[in-house]
């Protein structure tokens, strides 16, 4: 059912094989409390259960992850005119999420040559023997 994605546990237990895939959020809100800090930590949370790694940008316009809002603007190109028209919060939001980014690409650059590095160690591990059959496949 799972094919390549289940691995049976010597004790009988499945599980999932570790998938180490990087998670950066991205969230909007129409204003300053539509909950978008809740909501990236519902994705951190969701992230972590599924074995993946959550990723932060820079301190301080990206703590937990890029969230910015619309000052109660819903036109949909409304973060793009406060960002032209100087709007602090805009170009903080527009700022973390570039971070946010950044820091995913080189966080996953880090996981792929650290696990590629340690093949010899993780080879005989059915939980990253996905992750690294992935990884040689893109070669």
């Amino acid at each position: 059912m799972f094919g390549r994605f289940k691995s049976e546990m010597p004790e009988n237990m499945d599980t999932l094989p570790k998938q180490l895939k990087v998670v950066g959020t991205l969230v909007q809100g129409i204003h300053l409390f539509s909950g978008q800090e809740h909501t990236i930590t519902d994705l951190i949370n969701h992230a972590l259960i599924m074995q993946c790694i959550p990723v932060t940008g820079d301190l301080w316009e990206s703590y937990i992850g890029a969230a910015g809002w619309t000052s109660n603007r819903i036109e949909r190109n409304s973060l793009e005119e406060l960002v032209k028209n100087g709007d602090m919060d805009s170009e903080a939001a527009v700022r973390a999420a570039r971070a946010v980014g950044k820091r995913s690409v080189e966080m996953s650059l880090i996981i792929q040559s650290g696990v590629l590095a340690n093949e010899k160690l993780l080879g005989n591990d059915r939980l990253y023997k996905p992750l690294l059959d992935r990884l040689k496949d893109k070669g």
